[in-house]
Parts: C-alpha cells; structure tokens; sequence
C-alpha cells in the first residue's frame, strides 16, 4: 500500500467523524459529551494520517496530469484545518455552552468540507466547473 491508497482510505474519515461529532452536539449535549469528546479526538488523529499521506501523495502524483492550483489550494487548506481541529478539539472541552460549541463545530464542519471538495478537484475537475474556489 502506498501514501496514495492510504490518503485515499482515510480521506474522507475526518468529514464523517466531525459530522457524527456535530450531530451528536445539535441532538443532545448532556448524555453525549463524553463520545463527542472521543469523535473529536479521533477526528484530529484522522486529520493527521489524511495530512501525512497527503504530503506524500503529493509527490506520488506531481508526474501526473493534475490541477496544480487545485492541489496548491488543497494543501494549504489541509494544514488550516489540521491546525483549526486542535483548536475545534480544545474549545471543546473547555467550552460549557452548547449553541457556542455547536456553531464553531459547523463552521469547523464547513471548513473540512470545502477542503475535502478542493482535493476532489485535484483529479475531478469537473467539479471547478470554470470557476477557482
């Protein structure tokens, strides 16, 4: 397996973990903190493997024919958010109010999809549709 199958395979983990994470906020704070506690961990290591193997899928690829500016945007967008999700992780836990942790965790949420989409356009640019992100 190479740094392209594995950044293929957990590519799309931290979009569903955050999602999972920020639906288990929207529907019940009290009896859930705990397992959104253990999402959101588990979504920062997730991001950390997507980022690492990204690195070196990046290099894998640069023979191929890719968008380079979609794989430039990709990657600077990739480093915000593995950043932003030990930010998201720690206002968290310290955060009491729940429509406060609940907004930044859809904005976080938005965030990792639009990075997720801006890799998509890296070898589907039919999703550009003319247009740069």
């Amino acid at each position: 397996m190479t740094a392209i199958h594995l950044h293929l395979a957990c590519n799309h983990l931290p979009l569903w973990l955050q999602l999972s994470s920020t639906g288990l906020l929207a529907r019940n704070y009290a009896t859930d903190r705990g397992l959104i506690a253990a999402l959101q961990v588990s979504t920062v290591l997730a991001l950390w493997a997507a980022y690492w193997s990204g690195c070196e899928a990046a290099v894998a690829v640069g023979s191929l024919p890719i968008d380079c500016q979609s794989l430039a945007w990709h990657q600077e967008a990739a480093l915000q958010v593995l950043v932003c999700s030990l930010a998201v992780l720690i206002f968290g836990l310290a955060c009491r109010n729940r429509g406060l942790r609940l907004a930044v965790g859809l904005c976080f949420l938005i965030y990792l999809g639009y990075t997720s989409w801006l890799g998509g356009c890296i070898r589907h640019t039919e999703l550009l549709m003319g247009t740069p992100p």
